[in-house]
């Protein structure tokens, strides 16, 4: 098992009303246990809403008004390695996958 120890702080200007959705939380699978986990904002009273979507993944939603935001978010995920033997995992052509892996097959939000 890896442990891991994250924070990150994100810095905005805002200069209209916006709303934002935030993909920075990391997500809870057979493999990922997140820990501990914190948000704050600055300016402190801003309300956010977070969604869990089908495959696990956090959405931080919020409205910000102009001026400076900042999010901070800090967790500590343990990560358990999967190991499949290489001669029983198949390849299976693009036009044969299922709908359901399509997303994971996009860029990494990690990299």
């Amino acid at each position: 098992m890896v442990r891991f120890d994250l924070t990150i702080q994100l810095d905005y200007n805002v200069i209209t009303p916006s709303d934002f959705v935030f993909n920075i939380q990391p997500a809870q699978t057979a493999h990922q246990s997140v820990v501990w986990d914190a948000l704050s904002t600055m300016p402190p009273n801003i309300a956010w809403n977070e969604d869990l979507d089908p495959y696990g993944n956090r959405h931080l939603r919020l409205h910000a008004d102009p001026g400076k935001l900042s999010l901070t978010y800090g967790a500590i995920v343990d990560v358990r390695h999967h190991f499949d033997i290489p001669a029983d995992v198949h390849e299976t052509p693009v036009s044969e996958l299922p709908s359901a892996v399509m997303p994971y097959i996009y860029p990494s939000r990690f990299c």
